[in-house]
């Protein structure tokens, strides 16, 4: 199942706070201000089509998707985004 970090930028504050609910309700797990990881089965384009659907006027999302190798993991990253990338490399190996 493919993973991804999503970065979004919201025009209001109650777009954001919709933003962050679709995230949370998706599974995504929230990594910094505006930023989740997110395993998902939808490739890439399906991914975008459904983020674009949710946004509202003036939002803005960025998505990179993750294929990196053990040896990229830094110790700059948060416990949680660790965890979540340790379990994403877990399950994609297995």
């Amino acid at each position: 199942m493919p993973s991804y970090l999503i970065l979004h930028a919201a025009a209001t504050s109650k777009a954001s706070d919709d933003l962050g609910a679709m995230m949370r309700g998706a599974g995504a797990v929230p990594i910094g201000d505006c930023l989740w990881g997110l395993e998902v089965d939808l490739d890439e384009q399906n991914l975008w089509e459904w983020l674009e659907s949710e946004l509202h006027v003036g939002d803005s999302v960025t998505v990179i998707e993750l294929r990196p190798n053990p040896g990229q993991i830094s110790p700059k990253h948060s416990v949680e985004a660790m965890s979540w990338l340790a379990r994403t490399l877990y399950r994609k190996a297995h």
